[in-house]
């Protein structure tokens, strides 16, 4: 069985970094999040964009925040 866990990014909301585009981000480099249309070609193209598997909303006390798993 594997245990590991895989990394998170915690986010404001689940949309693509890419001026102020709605749809919601499918890849990150553990830094920026993308959709299909704005993936690495956006700002960088020497990153490793890999896929988000899970979108996490978590309630907070002021503002929910959502963690992408990838």
């Amino acid at each position: 069985m594997n245990n590991t866990t895989r990394p998170t990014l915690k986010l404001p909301d689940p949309y693509c970094d890419y001026n102020g585009c709605l749809t919601e981000a499918t890849h990150t480099d553990g830094e920026w999040v993308m959709c299909p249309h704005h993936e690495e070609t956006a700002y960088r193209t020497s990153t490793y964009w890999r896929p988000i598997t899970r979108w996490i909303p978590v309630p907070g006390p002021d503002w929910p925040y959502y963690l992408a798993e990838y």
